[in-house]
């Protein structure tokens, strides 16, 4: 969905990892029948040293899956112009699924994504960078 003002979410988004502050990977949104999802694109290397690629952390029929091409982001709605709520993440390192609501900053450039449990003040917070504009 784009609006009036140019924005959506829809596109490449490349994420940073916490400890290192490099890139960690690169989230393709997409919509689909009303609602917004993402899978894992790309994953970079850490220090020249291949990423470990399955989940192993997750849970049911998801422990083991590749990362690469996996859905991470699922159900979410658009708000408005820039929020989208009432989604969920997956965290593949720990393999836990939070809440979610993703919030387009800076333009459209960024993308703020606070995962959570129950309420939005518990939780955390990445900023995305769009890539390709």
């Amino acid at each position: 969905m784009i609006y009036a003002n140019g924005l959506t979410v829809i596109g490449d988004w490349q994420t940073i990892d916490h400890q290192t502050n490099q890139p960690s990977s690169v989230i393709h949104i997409w919509k689909w029948k009303g609602r917004f999802y993402g899978k894992v694109a790309k994953i970079f290397t850490e220090n020249g040293h291949q990423v470990t690629d399955r989940c192993w952390s997750c849970k049911g029929k998801l422990r083991g899956k590749r990362i690469l091409g996996m859905t991470i982001l699922a159900d979410f709605v658009a708000a408005n112009s820039s929020e989208y709520t009432n989604g969920r993440i997956l965290d593949p390192t720990s393999g836990e699924i939070y809440h979610c609501r993703m919030t387009l900053i800076d333009g459209g450039r960024q993308l703020n994504v606070r995962g959570y449990i129950g309420l939005p003040l518990i939780g955390r917070s990445d900023v995305w960078r769009r890539l390709h504009p």
